[in-house]
């Protein structure tokens, strides 16, 4: 596989850092449903500190092996050498699982066009219902009137 350009790198280093952040949330959402006392929304707040921490732990740890895997399999996917840095190759790989570990929302957060105004919602406009409301006490009242 040939080297990548600087932009076929940054691509594909988003891509994966996008699919490294979904795969390891799925995979701690499959925790905290198979083990419920690990999901902080659902113990007492004196707890929830200590779980959020390790779930972070356990975030960072499974995307850095998940990093790894990317970096081992696609060898020539390395940031500073597709921009044409001249880096020592430990550096440019510990750069790349830096960005890779990142995660989605810091690159969204990178890449955003600052010029694009931000989309307004409308206010919410009330709600009207038309039609007849018949009460089950009423209704079996009235019945009950017509059949005496």
């Amino acid at each position: 596989m040939k080297p990548l350009d600087g932009l076929s790198a940054v691509a594909m280093l988003a891509l994966a850092a996008f699919a490294i952040d979904r795969i390891v949330a799925g995979i701690l959402f499959l925790f905290t449903f198979l083990k419920p006392n690990y999901d902080p929304d659902l113990v007492d707040t004196s707890v929830q500190v200590v779980i959020r921490k390790k779930l972070k732990m356990a975030y960072v740890l499974i995307a850095a092996v998940l990093a790894v895997l990317v970096m081992v399999f696609y060898p020539n996917v390395r940031i500073l050498n597709a921009l044409g840095v001249k880096a020592d190759q430990m550096l440019d790989s510990v750069l790349t699982g830096i960005i890779l570990l990142g995660g989605s929302d810091q690159l969204a957060n990178l890449l955003k066009t600052t010029g694009m105004p931000e989309l307004k919602k409308p206010a919410p406009q009330p709600i009207q219902i038309n039609g007849r409301l018949v009460l089950e006490e009423e209704a079996k009242a009235k019945v009950a009137q017509k059949a005496a």
